[in-house]
Formats: structure tokens, sequence, C-alpha cells
């Protein structure tokens, strides 16, 4: 096979930078992630601000003190990555790829499909970053990915709870310092846990989705209101909401001392080498950032508008609302994640979670929905995969559409899409046509039959 990109001086560029940028020494970074003896111990991730610190907002936290402090036994290292271009790999599976682009009327699609177990990513772009313009996508390309940021939020949370930080099943009323109860159901707790499950009875309202210009209200304010409530039990029945990983990243700002952002960079992307933010403006390279457009390619969200989402700024746990969809990543970075979650919490030598809570992640088993939910994935049939079954979330926002879907056979194999402008075709389980039908084709890489 031909390797397009494998240890590209860009990419170990990166890691520096990411390095420097969270005070970790980035000999150390670079070589852990770059070794492939068996037996070198696994790097953590930086440190955490312990709760009751004296450390003000934006301060740095002793990065000396590992976010892992017990770690488990170190596993194998991941292989070294290698990168490659679907087209050289197999022109018939490229060339069905473009039809799909060009029968669900794309302007712009990004994909990566990836064999963890081997370090094998498969990339595939096609159409514009920007209409009228002569910027094609690329492997470079960043999106705003919409819902499925949500994974991320669940991987920072339970490295938080590795840290020793937050207990998942405890009262949030707790970590946010004023009472958190479904007045239906004032003696019942809501957790963390419920959050990532979408258990908590907490539902998306009016006042939470303010159109751009309006005011947003604070996390406690909303919290107060009997209609920020389903009448139901917290922890009884599966019902989707944003506001809930909202409340999830404020509940991770105070136990961690700093805005959700910076949270997401010190211990999930800057360990990994990852370039990507929910808030763009602290992405190192603020090129390559994809406008995004409706089914009828009109503009929706400008780069411009892009960078006018920022985070919660001064006061940690008020009002973040970016962790529910705001993340900014290419598909090759969010598929390095996925590898990383799907190995037990490490990639390339770098731990970012313990095994149980890797695994924990990916617990499903919630009912009353379509699908079992874990934190934030889902587990249902799908039919292209070898077992029948599989890991997935979808995102939608401003005309794009995402998905992600990851084996659930033990295997660490998987893909990422993201389609912009196309049709909004949906199947009987709520997952995106265009988004399935190009998972499953460049799925058959994996499968050997390409």
């Amino acid at each position: 096979m031909n390797i397009v990109r494998g240890e590209s001086k860009v990419r170990i560029a990166v890691f520096v930078i990411l390095a420097l940028l969270v005070q970790i020494p980035w000999v150390t970074l670079v070589y852990g992630i770059f070794n492939d003896d068996e037996n070198n111990d696994i790097v953590s991730p930086p440190g955490v601000v312990s709760p009751g610190s004296d450390l003000q907002d934006g301060q740095p936290g002793d990065i000396n003190q590992p976010v892992i402090t017990t770690p488990t036994p170190p596993l194998p290292p991941s292989p070294v990555e290698s990168i490659y271009d679907i087209y050289q790999i197999n022109q018939e599976v490229y060339e069905q790829l473009d039809a799909l682009s060009e029968q669900f009327n794309t302007v712009a699609v990004s994909i990566t499909a990836f064999d963890g177990d081997r370090g094998d990513f498969f990339t595939y772009t096609y159409g514009l970053e920007e209409l009228g313009t002569e910027l094609q996508t690329s492997i470079d390309t960043k999106y705003r990915v919409a819902s499925i940021s949500k994974i991320a939020v669940a991987i920072c949370t339970m490295a938080l709870v590795d840290a020793g930080l937050l207990d998942i099943d405890a009262d949030i009323s707790d970590y946010l310092g004023y009472s958190v109860r479904n007045p239906n159901y004032p003696n019942t707790p809501i957790t963390a846990r419920m959050l990532m499950q979408h258990t908590s009875s907490i539902c998306d309202t009016e006042a939470f989705n303010i159109p751009p210009g309006g005011t947003r209200s604070s996390n406690e304010q909303l919290l107060q209101l009997d209609m920020t409530y389903r009448n139901r039990e917290p922890g009884e029945r599966y019902e989707y909401t944003n506001f809930g990983t909202s409340v999830l990243a404020a509940v991770c700002e105070l136990v961690y001392g700093k805005t959700f952002d910076i949270i997401a960079r010190e211990i999930l992307f800057a360990p990994l080498g990852i370039d990507a933010a929910f808030d763009s403006n602290r992405l190192i390279n603020k090129d390559n950032i994809a406008v995004l457009y409706n089914e009828r390619h009109e503009r929706t969200r400008s780069v411009e508008r892009h960078f006018d989402s920022k985070d919660s700024g001064e006061i940690l746990g008020h009002d973040n609302h970016l962790a529910q969809g705001n993340l900014t990543i290419t598909t090759l970075d969010f598929a390095v994640m996925l590898a990383m979650l799907n190995n037990d919490g490490v990639y390339r030598n770098v731990r970012i979670l313990s095994q149980e809570s890797a695994r924990e992640i990916n617990n499903a088993n919630t009912q009353g929905a379509l699908y079992n939910q874990g934190f934030f994935t889902r587990l249902s049939p799908i039919a292209f995969m070898p077992t029948g079954q599989a890991y997935w979330h979808t995102g939608n926002a401003y005309g794009l559409f995402a998905q992600f879907i990851y084996a659930a056979d033990g295997t660490n194999r998987g893909v990422v899409v993201i389609a912009v402008g196309a049709d909004s075709q949906r199947t009987a389980d709520n997952r995106i046509v265009v988004c399935n039908e190009m998972s499953a084709l460049a799925f058959t890489l994996l499968n050997g039959e390409g």
C-alpha cells in the first residue's frame, strides 16, 4: 500500500506545540507517542487542579500531578499510525464514494475509516471548504461536528473520574454548589451518569435554545425552572438533551478549575497530538475550517461566525453552551480519539483513560429507547458490521451531518463521516442515510473486501 502520510513532520510539530501549550515536557511526550517498545511505560496526560485549590481562574494547575494517579497496568502500545488515501488503495471504492457524494448533492465530504489494531487510517475527501473558491477539502479540513462532540465530553468526564475528582453516581448538586432537583421528584438526585445516558429528566427548552444575539440564562437559572424537567423520575427513562451536556461540562469545570475547552485540550487533545477545540479561538491552525451550508446550499455558518462562539470565560460552571456540539476537528483526528477509546483508553503508548473507564463509556444498558445508550454512545444492530452490532452517534447542525460508528466485537475498527449540504434522508433508527451508506462502503476496506 502506498503511504500518503505517515510520520509527517507537520504532525510532529503539532505534538511539540501542543506540549508547550500545556507545559508537558515535549521530549517525554514525543518519545512516549513515537516509541514502539512494548516494555515502555505508558505516558499519562497532564495534571489537574485539586478540589479546593487556591488557584484563580485561568491559572495553570499542577502539571506534574498525573490525571490518572493510579494507572492500570500498561497495555501493549498501539501500532504507529499509517495514513492512506482511499484512492491509492482502492479506486473502485473511491469512485463509489464520489458517486454517493454527487447523488446526495453534497458540498463537502470527509471520511476516515480506521483499524486501530493495525494502526491503519483510510481517508477520503470530496468537494470544497467554501463554495465559490478553490479551497478543496483535505485531511486537514476541520468541521464543527455537532452532537458527535459529546463523546469527547464523556472521555474528559471519565478522565476526571480516574483522577479521583468526580464520582459519576454522586449528586451533581454537590459539585455545582446549588440544588438541582426535578420538582416532581425532589428526593431523587441527578448524577453525571444520568447526564451521559440522557436519563436525567432534564430537557431542552425555549429558554435554553436561545437564538443568535439573544441573552442566554445561566445554568443555575435554567436548572431552577420547572420547565427544564420532564415529569419522570431521574434515571428512569431515556430522553435526548443538549442542555444536560452543558450541565455536565459545568460540573467538570468546577472540579478541574478551568474552562471545559481547556480541560479537553489538556487531558485529551494535547496528549493525543490533536489540534481540536470546543472554542475555535484556541485552535493552533485556524485555517482549513469548512463553511457550512444547508441542503439548498445556502450558507448557514461562516468561518467568521465560527470564531464568535467562545467558552464560558470568567465564571466557571456558569454557562458552557459549547460542549454539546461545538467541537471543531478533522475526521482523521476524531478517528484517532475513537481508536484510543476502543483500545481500552490507550493510543500509541499514551494512556488517556483507565481500562475500566474506557469500557464504562461503552456499557450500553439504557432502556426506553430505540437503542441501548452508553455514555454519549448508542449500541444497536448495524447491517454492514461483521457481528451486526456497533456503537454509534450522529450529529446534525447548520446543514452538516456527522456520524461515527465503531465495532462492538472487540476489534478496534470504525468510520467517521462528515457531509455538508447533503440531502437529509434518515434511516428508521434516525441515522443519516448519506453518512450510513458512506460508512458501509468505507467499512469494506476494513473487512478486507476492498
